[in-house]
């Protein structure tokens, strides 16, 4: 076991941690998944049960404002992305120098709870918009019904 000088020279892991909520850190890294989800879901069950009621299609047009739903679904879903992005960011750059005493740039990218939580919500944030925009962009190139 470590004696108490040897920790106390190690410091906290996430000395920065009081500049970053970590409830805030945690949705940041949670809803992008959360809101791709449900998106998927609305998405797949509005579309479906619209186009198909029963064993038989209903018909080959959507229902009206079909379309302008799925659209505010995505919309929605793609802002949750978006606001985790930019919370991410923010708690990365707040905590950009929380472990700043190694010599090598490559050491420094994750290190510290805080900024690793910042750089993985930051990439998870950036990995479901990404994934609701190329989805999203089925509406546009497809008829909703087809």
């Amino acid at each position: 076991m470590a004696d108490e000088a040897s920790l106390r020279r190690a410091g906290h892991p996430a000395p920065h941690r009081n500049r970053v909520s970590i409830g805030w850190l945690l949705a940041a890294l949670f809803a992008p998944p959360i809101g791709w989800s449900l998106h998927l879901i609305a998405n797949y069950a509005l579309a479906s049960h619209s186009c198909y009621p029963g064993s038989v299609p209903k018909s080959p047009t959507s229902p009206a404002g079909l379309w302008a739903l799925l659209i505010a679904i995505d919309v929605v879903s793609l802002a949750i992305s978006l606001a985790a992005i930019v919370f991410a960011y923010r708690a990365w750059q707040a905590s950009i120098r929380e472990m700043a005493q190694h010599e090598s740039p490559m050491v420094e990218t994750g290190e510290g709870r805080t900024r690793f939580l910042a750089v993985w919500a930051l990439l998870i944030g950036s990995l479901f918009f990404l994934t609701v925009a190329s989805d999203s962009a089925a509406l546009w190139i497809l008829k909703t019904c087809s």
